[in-house]
């Protein structure tokens, strides 16, 4: 297991002029994720700090991604699957340390237990009273819909509304990569817009572009809520760092305490809390999911466009997520 100390000193042994050449000398693994990255734009933005924020589709293979001493990965459900699945365990010279979001803590296998590490994204003062602003930020894309149809996601966000005087919607309209064929005609976009304009009326504040959304945060508070709630995609979300950094409040914030944990801030507002990784056999996933996936006859290398065409895949996220 890997101690803080051992965290930190990687995160501090990261210089400037890696990191650097990392963001701007970035070599897709595939053309399909860079058209996906540049779909979810601005969600899959960059953002710097020492330990190396990318999606592991942002390295050709992985010797690339062995190149650095940490990578604190963007990826969700999605990624860490494929990315587990195709390497059950690391090869000998691979010396990175990952870490990732603690939501999906249980998707490591034992044989990466001394190379992980776990985080989440806080903000560094929380308020307890409620601003007069909330903003709603999201897309309507299917993996937003595995768990809650759009009437469901969307009283679930009027529910959260209710106590605001002024709400304002950042939903652009997306068709998601990610979806089997056979979805293509399920229109979760549209009908995500046809449940808010029943909620909200047709004065409902909606931006669809994201420029002209960011000119109008010309204050510091308010509230903010991403309709992100599984973090199937992407757990780490350029738009909550904004956000955040703006001076927003996050209602659904991870606000978790543990004695084995470091902060490092990333704003005035809101920073990144990293704890150690202790594997439990008893919290285990992985074993099955990989047992599931192998005997189901799919491809010995996985990928994410893969992951939402496995009925295994998908059942395993609905049942422990």
């Amino acid at each position: 297991m890997l101690t803080l100390s051992e965290i930190q000193n990687k995160i501090l042994s990261m210089h400037n002029q890696e990191i650097l050449y990392k963001k701007w000398d970035v070599r897709h693994r595939s053309k399909d994720f860079t058209d996906l990255y540049w779909l979810y734009y601005p969600n899959t933005d960059k953002y710097y700090f020492e330990g190396n924020p990318s999606f592991l589709y942002e390295y050709e293979h992985l010797d690339d991604l062995g190149r650095f001493p940490i990578v604190t990965v963007r990826d969700g459900y999605l990624g860490l699957v494929d990315f587990f699945i195709s390497n059950p365990k690391p090869n000998k010279d691979f010396l990175t340390t990952l870490v990732i979001h603690k939501k999906y803590s249980r998707l490591v296998p034992k044989a990466w237990e001394d190379q992980i590490a776990l985080y989440t994204v806080q903000p560094r003062n929380v308020q307890i009273k409620k601003n007069k602003k909330l903003i709603v930020h999201g897309y309507g894309v299917v993996e937003n819909f595995l768990k809650l149809t759009p009437e469901k996601l969307t009283a679930y966000i009027k529910d959260k509304t209710k106590d605001y005087q002024d709400v304002v919607f950042l939903c652009p309209s997306k068709y998601s990569a990610l979806k089997p064929k056979e979805l293509n005609s399920k229109g979760y976009d549209f009908l995500f817009m046809v449940e808010l304009f029943k909620a909200f009326g047709h004065e409902i504040q909606l931006e669809d572009d994201t420029n002209r959304f960011i000119n109008l945060m010309n204050d510091t508070e308010f509230d903010f809520l991403n309709i992100d709630l599984d973090k199937f995609f992407i757990a780490d979300n350029y738009v909550d760092h904004y956000l955040l950094s703006a001076g927003g409040q996050i209602l659904n914030a991870e606000i978790e305490a543990s004695s084995h944990s470091f902060e490092y801030n990333l704003s005035l507002n809101h920073k990144i809390v990293v704890e150690e990784f202790k594997y439990e056999k008893a919290q285990d996933l992985f074993q099955q999911i990989f047992i599931d996936y192998k005997m189901s006859g799919m491809p010995k290398q996985c990928s994410i466009f893969k992951v939402l065409k496995s009925e295994d895949l998908v059942r395993h996220f609905l049942s422990n997520y």
